[in-house]
């Protein structure tokens, strides 16, 4: 960390830009970039910006002393209260450039799943 002020006595800002690799959302369309974050860069392809998350694949970084994660490990009730030292809360920014199928994720115990995978409790159209 590079302040040496706790993070819980002053905002923490997050980083604008933590979006998912275009590899992995090639759906995606313009509007994130030219609506949500005009002051960032140039309109690009963006299918999804991660603007909160704890999430290991795409955690939330702030502008100067890390991953949102390992705050969170050094004071857990100064940023998400008492007795929790993490959260399920997830923020995100879709944006298709056309319509996509509806999308229905199986559950942990879904059989079909091999012993690596893991389900995602999430249905969305």
């Amino acid at each position: 960390m590079s302040s040496s002020l706790p993070p819980k006595k002053r905002p923490l800002r997050l980083r604008p830009d933590n979006f998912t690799p275009r590899t992995r959302t090639p759906w995606g369309g313009t509007r994130i970039t030219e609506s949500y974050k005009r002051g960032l860069a140039p309109a690009q392809v963006v299918g999804e910006s991660w603007e909160l998350s704890v999430e290991p694949d795409f955690p939330s970084h702030t502008e100067s002393d890390g991953p949102l994660p390992a705050l969170i490990a050094v004071d857990p009730d100064g940023l998400v209260g008492g007795g929790h030292d993490s959260t399920a809360l997830l923020v995100k920014l879709l944006d298709a450039a056309a319509p996509l199928s509806v999308q229905i994720h199986p559950s942990d115990e879904d059989p079909a799943l091999a012993r690596e995978e893991s389900g995602k409790p999430e249905t969305w159209y």
